[in-house]
């Protein structure tokens, strides 16, 4: 299956931190076809060979794919849901 260049996203020149434990790679370049990593190599001028492509230049940031925020405090919140008769503090989430 092709995915059409205005369906590519590249990322490039940002540092790859992957979660493998490898050391974190410089001037690296992925690029995303249908929402899935389809290539990842070294820096250059990809979106010349691409020119619909989405680029985003990631110079001096890191990249991080499937990275999520999990971090959350489900009992902070203001009042009290029906039901629950000690909710939790700020301090105490």
């Amino acid at each position: 299956m092709t995915t059409a260049p205005d369906d590519m996203l590249i990322i490039e020149n940002g540092t790859l931190i992957d979660g493998t434990g490898a050391p974190p790679r410089p001037n690296r370049r992925i690029v995303i076809r249908g929402g899935r990593i389809a290539e990842l190599d070294g820096g250059g001028d990809r979106a010349a060979e691409a020119p619909a492509a989405r680029t985003i230049d990631a110079a001096g940031g890191f990249i991080l794919p499937g990275l999520i925020d999990g971090h959350v405090h489900i009992s902070m919140f203001q009042g009290s849901p029906p039901g629950i008769r000690y909710p939790s503090s700020a301090e105490y989430a």
